[in-house]
């Protein structure tokens, strides 16, 4: 796939595996000029997109699944790109571990406070974080930051945090050309997770055993 990728670039991958911490092409690069056959333009609505656009539109005037009160969006945050920043000290001080931002009256309505531990629910899997106020979050919105998480099972949240990918199905709702899943506005549902569910939960883990 990566030598596919790499085939119209000025290097090719043996030149970029030279370079585990990254490969920088100094040499100027300019565009091609216009292929004849075109005659200069280009498509702004192929039929596979019209096609997708139609598909979303019939999607937003389905109604909505009862199941699930709350939708989940993913965030960007200076400290993380993407995976890139879990193992710096500095970043790590700042930002250990990504938090459930959401709006300060459905927090209330769900009897959270900032700091309580909740559980987040899809129809495909389930996490537990931490409840964060955030007032530009809105109503029935849940939004968590990308880029954290360990290995499922084997990860301290409070070190490692926790990875929203749990949530999402990797069989549906998939890009038709690159097969990308769909990565926010995933319908969940969330629970406060008392002191006492924690206890028993933690309980359960230290029980739980740990070879493989």
């Amino acid at each position: 796939m990566l030598d596919l990728v790499l085939g119209g670039a000025p290097v090719d991958l043996d030149e970029v595996k030279r370079h585990p911490h990254g490969y920088y092409h100094q040499e100027q690069q300019f565009a091609l000029a216009a292929d004849p056959a075109t005659a200069g333009r280009f498509s702004t609505m192929p039929g596979d997109v019209l096609e997708e656009i139609g598909a979303l539109r019939d999607e937003l005037e389905t109604p909505r699944d009862e199941r699930f009160a709350f939708l989940l969006i993913n965030r960007r945050n200076r400290h993380r790109m993407n995976s890139m920043g879990g193992t710096l000290p500095d970043l790590l001080r700042m930002m250990p571990y990504n938090v459930a931002n959401m709006n300060p009256a459905d927090m209330a309505s769900h009897d959270i406070a900032a700091g309580d531990r909740i559980e987040v629910q899809s129809d495909n899997g389930t996490i537990e974080m931490i409840a964060h106020a955030d007032e530009t979050v809105r109503r029935g919105v849940l939004s968590i930051s990308h880029g954290f998480g360990g290995i499922p099972g084997t990860e301290n949240y409070l070190r490692d945090g926790v990875s929203p990918n749990m949530l999402i199905s990797t069989d549906r709702d998939l890009q038709t050309i690159n097969a990308m899943p769909r990565m926010t506005a995933i319908p969940i549902n969330i629970r406060h997770i008392t002191a006492a569910d924690w206890a028993e939960s933690a309980s359960q883990d230290r029980e739980r055993p740990t070879d493989l």
